[in-house]
């Protein structure tokens, strides 16, 4: 029975990595400043 316990956790945290990755990935809207090659990282 552990390790059906231990299976459903690490389909939980399976999607929640999925959803934080989802919500990574939208789109940040209008650019309105460049910062050049720090573009990415910039926030």
């Amino acid at each position: 029975m552990q390790l059906l316990d231990g299976f459903a956790a690490l389909k939980i945290i399976d999607a929640l990595a999925g959803l934080v990755i989802i919500g990574l990935s939208i789109p940040k809207g209008v650019i309105k400043e460049k910062y050049g090659v720090w573009d990415k990282y910039v926030f």
